[in-house]
């Protein structure tokens, strides 16, 4: 975030889109093939490819970044690559550890128990649009 804001001068909302990539790689990967390559593969071998992607994006940023290098030809492939990454260790390591987890710690109390949550739970069951009897 500092090279966009202070090297390049972009402003926050101009931050903020450049680094959507990342976050459509998280996306893609935790949420799209992902799940679909722990079907077919094991899951260390998932996050193995995760990490290595990860690391792979890292390097290219090491690599390639300086203060008048192209978004469009280092910082976008770098995070789409890092993003891709995180997201296959994510949902390989979370798969992970919830299979050997008790199906007791799986479910957890709904939100209303929490007090602080009880007026703003009852707030919105009174203005739930209700079927005509």
């Amino acid at each position: 975030m500092l090279v966009l804001d202070d090297v390049r001068g972009y402003s926050a909302m101009h931050t903020g889109l450049a680094y959507l990539p990342y976050v459509a790689g998280v996306g893609l990967a935790s949420g799209g093939f992902g799940p679909r390559l722990l079907g077919a593969r094991p899951a260390r071998a998932v996050i193995a490819a995760g990490m290595i992607i990860c690391a792979s994006g890292l390097a290219w940023y090491v690599m390639a970044l300086t203060p008048a290098s192209n978004y469009y030809a280092v910082m976008l492939p770098a995070m789409l690559a890092g993003g891709v990454g995180t997201g296959l260790t994510f949902v390989g390591c979370t798969v992970t550890g919830m299979r050997r987890s008790p199906h007791a710690t799986l479910v957890s109390r709904p939100a209303c128990s929490i007090p602080a949550c009880r007026p703003a739970a009852r707030w919105a069951w009174a203005l739930w649009p209700r079927s005509p009897r």
